[in-house]
């Protein structure tokens, strides 16, 4: 097998992964018992450069930053 093939398949692998990350960091399944670390998470308000955020939108943004590093790597391979 050549090297290019090794690079297609990392490259396909990447791409799936970087899906199933987009789809699924998100989402809480219950059998987990997270449900009061997430509300937590989601109520826990502070001021950022003059904006209110969260810790949730920080930790949604970086899923977004992981998912785009995913694709760059994609790209890359």
């Amino acid at each position: 097998m050549k090297a290019r093939w090794l690079y297609y398949i990392a490259a396909a692998l990447l791409v799936l992964f970087a899906l199933g990350h987009q789809l699924g960091f998100r989402v809480v399944d219950p059998s987990w018992h997270a449900n009061d670390v997430v509300a937590a998470m989601q109520n826990t308000h502070f001021m950022v450069q003059g904006f209110d955020r969260t810790y949730w939108s920080f930790f949604s943004g970086f899923g977004f930053f992981s998912t785009v590093f995913l694709l760059f790597s994609a790209v890359l391979a």
